[in-house]
């Protein structure tokens, strides 16, 4: 951890250890001033700005949600807020704090969308393996699913599906978003 006014100086480390110390980590993203921890069954959020004891500290609380984060490759920050793929399936968006920063929570994204039924027939563990990525030029969230690629229009808030795109990873070069296959 960097000093709180000298970004280059780093006086001392401070480990993270979320209860239970067991559950394997399987996100880390910056959303806002919080450092999201994500976590098979849980979601902690790590807020502060220095490790010196006469200043602040850093304080590690719970988000109120009923899921973890499935896998390091399925969550995104679009525009202001962070979007992922939850491990009992679903997509989810992680609505920011009102005004206490111990307040934060989720909600989910494809209400109107299971991937349980015809046409998708997919099981939770099809889903925990997805791959994400935010074109922020137009504002689509790209879920990749085995062969079915679906795309949130963030400003819609409506799904399209893809067949036989089959990405095994998404990028950005050049302005313009790649997709590569085996």
């Amino acid at each position: 951890i960097s000093d709180i006014l000298n970004p280059s100086y780093f006086p001392a480390s401070l480990p993270i250890q979320t209860p239970p110390n067991d559950d394997v980590i399987t996100a880390l993203e910056i959303y806002n001033d919080c450092l999201i921890i994500g976590r098979r069954d849980s979601i902690y959020a790590l807020t502060g700005n220095t490790n010196r004891e006469d200043v602040s500290q850093y304080v590690l609380y719970k988000v109120n949600s009923h899921t973890g984060i499935a896998n390091p490759n399925c969550s995104d920050m679009l525009y202001s807020r962070m979007f992922f793929v939850g491990t009992d399936g679903n997509f989810y968006k992680l609505n920011p704090p009102s005004q206490n920063s111990t307040t934060m929570s989720t909600s989910q994204v494809n209400l109107t969308l299971d991937l349980t039924l015809e046409p998708f027939n997919l099981t939770v563990s099809d889903v925990r393996y997805a791959h994400t990525y935010f074109d922020g030029t137009y504002g689509l969230w790209y879920v990749q699913i085995g062969d079915i690629t679906l795309v949130y229009n963030y400003q819609l808030m409506a799904w399209t599906r893809y067949n036989n795109i089959n990405a095994l990873n998404f990028f950005s070069m050049d302005g313009a978003l790649r997709f590569c296959r085996a």
